[in-house]
């Protein structure tokens, strides 16, 4: 079954390597807007640098920055889809459904926990 390009994505990290990228221009941008406005001595002349170079550098950090936190939800996504893969119930040679150990034990639990009516108490 293709799952598509989500997991597969996930897995070689290059959206995090984006991210990191893009908030390092941002850092890169930040430097030279400052730089500029440095070196601008009158305030009519430093508004225009600020206007480009620090809106570039802050919109580099917000994009750069949504890719990084992206690529780290999508890899614990994919390794907690794995994890489900592997603790799906195991089927024996004789077809036989095989739990993962305590599987039956947290059912059972559950289920006395649900069977307590509404108005019952318990008394300790």
């Amino acid at each position: 079954m293709k799952r598509g390009w989500l997991p597969e994505l996930a897995r070689d990290r290059r959206i995090e390597a984006v991210g990191i990228a893009i908030i390092a221009f941002g850092c890169l941008l930040t430097g030279l807007t400052w730089a500029g406005v440095r070196e601008a001595s009158n305030v009519a002349y430093q508004l225009p640098i600020i206007a480009s170079g620090g809106i570039l550098a802050v919109g580099c950090f917000i994009v750069g920055g949504l890719l990084l936190v992206g690529g780290i939800v999508m890899t614990r996504f994919a390794r907690l889809e794995a994890g489900r893969a592997r603790s799906v119930a195991l089927r024996t040679a004789d077809g036989e459904v095989q739990l993962p150990d305590g599987t039956l034990e947290r059912r059972e639990a559950v289920r006395s926990r649900r069977r307590v009516t509404a108005g019952s108490t318990t008394e300790t």
